[in-house]
């Protein structure tokens, strides 16, 4: 998890993103609760660090855990550019 600043909106006012990634659970260890456990120790700390929103990519796998837990679906388009080589 970490903290990135962007300039204030409606839909962010103080500006504090939090975002979340590489975070797996190996498949022998699914289904035991470890998944809620790390989403939770995350997203306290990114509430203690004054992030009124979360971002995250989820893999198919994940993705229910995140609609239990009120993360919201867009349709945000997400586009990625990389430096020539």
């Amino acid at each position: 998890a970490w903290v990135y600043n962007l300039l204030p909106a409606p839909w962010l006012i103080n500006g504090k993103m939090g975002y979340l990634q590489w975070f797996s659970t190996d498949p022998e260890w699914r289904n035991k609760g470890l998944g809620q456990q790390i989403l939770d120790a995350c997203r306290n700390w990114l509430i203690e660090q004054g992030c009124t929103r979360i971002h995250l990519h989820s893999s198919p796998t994940a993705h229910n855990l995140y609609l239990r837990n009120d993360f919201e679906e867009t349709t945000f388009p997400n586009l990625w550019w990389s430096a020539p080589s």
